[in-house]
């Protein structure tokens, strides 16, 4: 006999939970991150509470002023690669 479990809906994080996790731990308001993609804060709002997703381009600029990686903030999943790998001869 199988046993099969899911995941639990409070544990399914939605694109939207995570631009919000990843705003509060770099520290940038809502406000700002609206400054520095050029819309809106009541657009990002909307993106944030997942009324609207946003697109490939807002979503690499979300990466890059909140320092989260992409993969993670599109999927969920991150995989961590080491960025600095020892030189080899």
């Amino acid at each position: 006999m199988t046993i099969t479990q899911t995941m639990p809906d409070r544990f399914a994080f939605t694109l939207g939970d995570r631009m919000k996790r990843a705003m509060k731990v770099a520290g940038v308001s809502r406000g700002e991150m609206a400054d520095y993609l050029d819309v809106e804060p009541t657009t990002v709002s909307t993106w944030m509470n997942d009324r609207v997703q946003p697109g490939v381009q807002t979503l690499r600029l979300w990466a890059l002023k909140t320092g989260a990686p992409y993969e993670w903030l599109v999927t969920g999943k991150y995989t961590p690669r080491d960025l600095n790998p020892e030189p080899t001869d």
